[in-house]
């Protein structure tokens, strides 16, 4: 077998991966969310529009999803701009964190690395 043949075989894993993965937590977060009541929709789409969740959650959510869409299809900008959203995130997570505790904020940082460093 040429190694074209596996290097394709490979792409496809990723790929499928990629969708499950994301399908998976797509779905789950769709259905938690048909299943709040008004009130909590209202209170969760108002805490997803604050600075402090954007900038920490939102950025390694949406960096983790650019660095594994980048690595699926091949698309290394998208992989490079997910690990630096990645880095504002984690960042970000252990400024504030810092204040609160100071050890789960080096935690914060360590595992941000390590993210960064197994999607680069």
């Amino acid at each position: 077998m040429t190694r074209t043949f596996f290097i394709q075989n490979e792409r496809r894993v990723i790929v499928a991966f990629f969708l499950i993965f994301w399908g998976c937590i797509t779905f789950m977060v769709g259905r938690e969310y048909i299943k709040m009541s008004v009130e909590d929709r209202k209170s969760a789409i108002d805490d997803f529009k604050t600075p402090n969740f954007i900038f920490t959650i939102g950025f390694l959510v949406a960096g983790c999803f650019l660095a594994t869409l980048g690595n699926a299809f091949t698309f290394y900008g998208l992989n490079i701009i997910g690990i630096i959203f990645i880095g504002i995130g984690g960042v970000v997570s252990f400024i504030t964190m810092w204040r609160e505790n100071k050890i789960k904020s080096v935690y914060i940082l360590s595992l941000t690395i390590l993210a960064a460093y197994l999607f680069s």
